[in-house]
């Protein structure tokens, strides 16, 4: 590591243009999702959000910096930094935390109606305090209606409940980075994951060899890159212009059916089966190994042929309605197998982790370069977990329970950062929840009703895995081995940076609820109506069946992860062996449906490559595909900025 250059990347205006641009993606991304209804751009890793804010940055306040006076222009260091700090923070900007906490904190008192069946049946266990949330009706009512012309916000009853909430969404970042740290050198240095996601931001910042810090890197005048920027342009383009102008053309790329002739039975058990194209994913994919992009898209027709196959047997269709009407059991199978992942991440680090652990306790030399201490990391996650249970013990969930929820939770959070960083996925998710795998593991009456209506207000955190912030904090300190990024300053970064996020967008959805005709609803149907209520329906369901533990979805949950380890353990011993595991927990996702096809585009283009051309070759085509992948973040970023003038609403141009 240079210690020069990493020095000179934790500055003040390094911080301080990373804590602004934190506030313009905070707020920019309650405008887009909510008020101009258009792309979710926090629903990605990274979140197209902060990508797109970064890469003003990069270009723009660098070149203005570099006009005034060369020497002005901002260090390699300093933009990884304020990358770093921007792809913490956009998740959180987003549903992955903020977005559903106010309309379901706020659900019981204007949902809660005798007409409801879950009203009585909650009520006694559903939080009353006013630190937990606001308890005023027309306080309430006027956030999901708007307010009349005579009020202003009412900032006071909110304050102290969003108070608390954001505590919780700080542990949360602490404790994921935490796990991070701890992870960070057997991941890295040990077994050398690529972290294909950190290429962009790697290319976009390399300087000229020798030269000092400009504002147009090598990577913008690199021809090729410009022709695979050109490709998802075009595309965008010509889809943006058909959506406000039909009569224009079309060029199709998602949610065409290729399943018109699997209409009987047991083809018809593969359906559906849709080709959507999304050039950013091709250029990730380019940058896996064979092995890891074949893995991912022959995985997902592996579950096609199961369902197939249960159907030719009369498991499925038909009239079958029984226990086995939902064989293969794929949510199970994947949800199974992404534990396993974490578990086998975990047991391959275990001599890493016991080192870390004797660093801690002081009978072994702790390491300096980590971004914290490993005896800060190790205590520091302690502490994060013991604050975590008493967040929710004051919330009235038991630690019994909460012990169950976060340890599925964590599993599940590692499981999908090791996707993320060996498999360069865009999106990632997991069929079953940590709430709704608990329930089928031990049943209902194994726990009490408060404690399942208490969890039921985690739902932000699992409702759409996309936004984690784990995998991005992991790629942020990957980023520090290019010597430019200093570790120690990249923690209080990113704790800052997912700090600010969480309180600017918090202030900024209560402004916009009160303050637009129709409230909340009026921004949106989906998380004002129908996902606010759902934990509540869903938890009152539960307590009225009562069911015991499903046997047969953790029977398939069991066999998933048995498959995994055996899948892990083949691809240890034996190289040659086809199937990547890393397929097979993303095979039933609403992501890989999405993305299928486009890992396939890149697993064969590369094939081709690196057959007839070689790794030279390779190499040279790489920019294009980077292309692709800056092409498509920005694309997207930008048909939002022209719909946020245009007043263009509900134009979606991803997922």
């Amino acid at each position: 590591m240079n210690p020069a250059s990493s020095q000179s990347s934790f500055t003040p205006r390094a911080v301080a243009i990373g804590l602004l641009a934190t506030v313009v993606v905070a707020v920019g991304t309650q405008f887009a999702e909510l008020w101009v209804h258009g792309t979710q751009v926090s629903q990605s890793t990274p979140p197209i959000n902060s990508f797109f804010v970064w890469v003003v940055v990069v270009v723009l306040l660098n070149t203005v910096f570099a006009a005034i006076r060369r020497a002005w222009a901002l260090r390699r260091g300093e933009l990884l930094l304020i990358y770093s700090m921007l792809v913490v923070s956009g998740g959180v900007a987003g549903i992955g935390f903020t977005h559903f906490i106010p309309p379901l904190i706020a659900a019981p008192v204007y949902y809660g109606t005798p007409d409801q069946p879950w009203s009585g049946l909650l009520e006694p266990y559903i939080p009353t305090s006013p630190w937990f949330a606001p308890r005023d009706e027309l306080v309430v009512r006027y956030l999901f209606e708007g307010m009349p012309p005579t009020w202003s916000v009412p900032w006071r009853p909110w304050v102290v409940p969003l108070l608390y909430w954001t505590i919780l969404g700080v542990i949360l970042a602490w404790l994921s980075i935490c796990i991070c740290v701890l992870l960070r050198r057997q991941w890295v240095e040990h077994e050398k994951l690529i972290f294909p996601l950190n290429y962009v931001p790697l290319a976009m910042t390399e300087p000229a060899q020798g030269a000092l810090p400009t504002a147009l890197h090598p990577f913008f005048r690199n021809r090729l890159m410009w022709a695979g920027f050109a490709v998802p342009t075009i595309l965008h383009a010509f889809n943006s212009l058909h959506f406000y102008w039909p009569a224009l053309p079309e060029l199709k790329i998602r949610e065409v059916a290729l399943d018109g002739g699997l209409t009987t039975r047991p083809w018809s058990a593969a359906r559906p089966l849709q080709l959507w194209f999304y050039p950013m994913a091709v250029g990730l994919s380019y940058l896996l190994s064979r092995d890891i992009s074949f893995g991912l898209w022959a995985w997902y027709f592996v579950g096609k042929l199961e369902a197939v196959a249960g159907a030719a047997v009369g498991l499925t269709g038909g009239s079958n309605t029984g226990a086995w009407s939902d064989f293969p059991f794929l949510e199970e199978q994947s949800t199974g197998a992404l534990l396993m992942l974490a578990v086998g991440s975990l047991w391959v680090a275990r001599k890493h982790l016991a080192l870390l652990l004797r660093q801690a306790l002081g009978s072994a030399e702790a390491d300096g370069n980590e971004a914290l201490r490993p005896r800060v990391a190790v205590w520091g996650l302690l502490a994060g977990l013991a604050l975590l249970a008493a967040w929710w013990q004051v919330a009235g969930m038991s630690v019994i329970a909460t012990a169950g929820y976060y340890s599925l939770w964590l599993l599940m959070a590692i499981g999908l950062s090791r996707l993320v960083c060996e498999g360069g996925t865009v999106w990632i998710g997991t069929p079953l929840d940590p709430r709704e795998l608990l329930r089928c593991a031990v049943g209902v009456p194994a726990l009490s009703p408060r404690d399942w209506t208490i969890m039921g207000y985690a739902m932000p955190l699992t409702r759409d895995w996309r936004c984690l912030l784990m995998p991005n904090a992991m790629s942020a300190l990957k980023l520090a081995e290019s010597g430019e990024l200093r570790p120690r300053g990249l923690v209080p970064a990113m704790m800052a940076g997912a700090t600010v996020s969480i309180v600017v967008s918090f202030a900024t959805i209560i402004a916009l609820a009160y303050g637009t005709p129709g409230g909340g609803i009026g921004l949106s149907v989906w998380r004002y109506v129908n996902v606010c209520q759902l934990a509540f329906r869903d938890t009152g369901q539960s307590l009225l069946d009562r069911t015991g533990p499903v046997v047969l979805r953790i029977a398939f949950t069991l066999v998933g992860a048995g498959l995994m380890a055996i899948l892990q353990l083949l691809r240890g011993r034996f190289l040659w062996w086809p199937l990547h595991p890393l397929g097979y927990p993303m095979a039933s996702t609403f992501a890989m449906r999405n993305m299928w096809f486009s890992v396939l585009v890149a697993w064969a283009a590369k094939s081709l490559v690196l057959r007839y051309g070689g790794v030279p070759v390779y190499e040279r085509s790489r920019p294009f595909f980077l292309g692709l992948i800056l092409g498509d973040f920005f694309n997207i970023a930008f048909w939002l900025v022209v719909e946020a003038f245009t007043g263009v609403q509900d134009h979606f141009l991803y997922p």
